[in-house]
């Protein structure tokens, strides 16, 4: 059985307040989005984890999360529905799909 998880972090952090991606915002002292991928990448259940991104943070989350081997940066659509199924069809080209996909 293959298992596979998206994480959408495609969003701004306007409605948040902030300057910048709200996952990109530290929060005592660390990076939530790390802090998630870390979580999944430490599961070796999970084969792969595709991340939604705004191509503006691409340098950014690149340089973040670059220590993960099984990490897909994924451009991220307009909604999150979008960036949802972006990554599901990135999944779905890949020579052996999951089975099952974590949101």
């Amino acid at each position: 059985m293959r298992i596979c998880a998206v994480i959408p972090a495609a969003g701004s952090g306007n409605r948040a307040g902030f300057e910048e991606n709200k996952i990109l915002h530290k929060t005592g002292g660390m990076v939530p989005l790390f802090s998630v991928v870390s979580a999944f990448a430490a599961n070796a259940q999970i084969a792969n984890i595709a991340v939604c991104i705004r191509e503006s943070d691409r340098t950014e989350i690149g340089k973040l999360l670059a220590r993960f081997q099984n990490v897909a940066l994924i451009t991220g659509g307009a909604t999150r529905t979008e960036s949802v199924k972006n990554a599901l069809e990135a999944f779905a080209n890949e020579p052996t799909p999951p089975d099952y996909v974590l949101i």
